[in-house]
């Protein structure tokens, strides 16, 4: 009894209101994963019984998943949730269909569903930077009043970073300050944030850019970094799992 279908809809079932929570209000309730992993546990036993799953394949899986979702939360790349999400996926899914042909080459499937979604995660990048292409065609650069090394500097900075007003970046949950003020010779002036981490508390930063912003230094607008949740993008690896692993099969495909 292949319970591929069951695992899948259960995954989504987890996964989607999870991501929607954690897109609204950056926060999803511990709840959503115990039931999950419950459930999940409940059909590896019953597959495990039948005959239908190797319990060594769903260990190496747990395995990987535990390690990728906790390292890259330690890093700072992966929020709670994210985390939470790689290593639910896992358990859920550990190994590929057995009814169900895929597409193209995969591996174990929680790393099919993280390369899956690294490829669409390098869509947001894009959309940033042609927000910021156009604000140069307006005569505008985004990257005005900050001090900004070099060329790759600016580079990376037109793929993840635009200007809003420092209202708006109060306002918008998905908003994180991009830049930061430090003082020289008696002047003061912005250095962009390259990276911050998921879990980095935005109120904290906003409190120490608070007294600059009344001083008027943000009057021309803030950097910041607009962000999506990765658990969105993991949400699309998944359904793209029976379509193969994106890297690996473009890899082939470019050999």
């Amino acid at each position: 009894m292949d319970l591929f279908v069951l695992r899948l809809l259960l995954s989504f079932g987890i996964l989607i209101p999870s991501t929607v929570l954690d897109v609204k209000f950056r926060e999803v309730r511990d709840e959503f994963w115990v039931i999950g992993s419950i459930l999940g546990i409940a059909i590896n036993v019953v597959e495990a019984l039948t005959g239908h799953l190797e319990v060594l394949r769903l260990l190496i899986s747990l395995a990987v998943g535990c390690i990728m979702g906790f390292a890259l939360f330690y890093i700072g790349f992966f929020g709670g949730a994210d985390s939470k999400a790689l290593i639910f996926l896992s358990l859920t899914v550990p190994e590929n269909p057995t009814s169900i042909r895929q597409f193209g080459v995969s591996l174990i499937p929680v790393i099919t569903v993280f390369n899956n979604a690294v490829i669409f995660s390098l869509c947001y990048p894009l959309a940033i930077a042609i927000l910021n292409v156009k604000e140069l065609v307006r005569g505008r650069d985004p990257l005005r009043g900050l001090h900004v090394k070099g060329i790759p500097q600016r580079m990376i900075l037109f793929l993840t970073v635009k200007r809003t007003s420092f209202e708006e970046l109060k306002k918008r949950i998905g908003y994180y300050p991009a830049e930061q003020p430090f003082e020289e010779n008696g002047r003061i002036l912005r250095r962009p944030i390259y990276f911050m981490k998921a879990e980095t508390d935005k109120e904290e930063v906003l409190q120490k850019l608070e007294p600059y912003a009344n001083r008027g230094l943000y009057q021309d607008g803030i950097l910041v970094s607009p962000t999506i949740p990765f658990i969105t993008f993991i949400t699309l690896g998944l359904a793209f799992l029976l379509v193969g692993d994106l890297i690996l099969t473009l890899a082939l495909l470019i050999r």
